[in-house]
C-alpha cells in the first residue's frame, strides 16, 4: 500500500505541474499534498480495521468454544488452562496466516492472555 500511496502522489504531483497555470501553484500543491495524505491515512485505518475484523473472525469459533468450555468447567487446573490456550495460541496462528494485519501477532498474544485471565477466574 505505502508503495501505491507514493507511486500516485508522483503521478498526481507530475499532473499537477503539468496542467497548473498561475502564480499560487505551490500553495495548491501543498493542499493537494496534505488531501492525499489524509486520503492516505484514512485507508491505512480501513485496512488496519478490517485485517483485524478478518482476524476476529477466523479465531471466532475456537474463542467460543473455549469460553463455553470455561462455562462448563473443563478444566480443573491453570497446568490444564496453560495446554489448551498453547493449543488454541498455534490453530490461531494458522487460522490467520493469509491475513495481511502488521498487528497480527500482538493481537493474537493480548487474546491469549485474555483468554488465561478468563480461565484462571474460573478456576479460582
Amino acid at each position: 500500500m505505502k508503495r501505491i500511496h507514493k507511486e500516485l502522489t508522483a503521478q498526481a504531483h507530475k499532473l499537477f505541474k503539468d496542467k497548473a497555470i498561475g502564480d499560487e501553484l505551490e500553495q495548491y500543491q501543498k493542499k493537494i499534498e496534505q488531501e492525499i495524505q489524509s486520503e492516505y491515512q484514512r485507508a491505512k485505518e480501513k485496512c488496519k480495521t478490517d485485517s483485524k475484523k478478518q482476524c476476529e473472525k477466523a479465531i471466532k469459533k475456537e474463542l467460543d468454544q473455549f469460553h463455553s468450555d470455561v462455562r462448563l468447567g473443563k478444566f480443573q487446573t491453570e497446568m490444564e488452562l496453560n495446554q489448551k490456550v498453547d493449543i488454541l495460541k498455534a490453530t490461531f496462528k494458522e487460522a490467520v496466516a493469509s491475513i495481511n494485519y502488521r498487528e497480527k501477532a500482538a493481537y493474537l498474544e493480548q487474546v491469549c492472555a485474555n483468554l488465561i485471565n478468563t480461565g484462571l477466574r474460573n478456576l479460582l
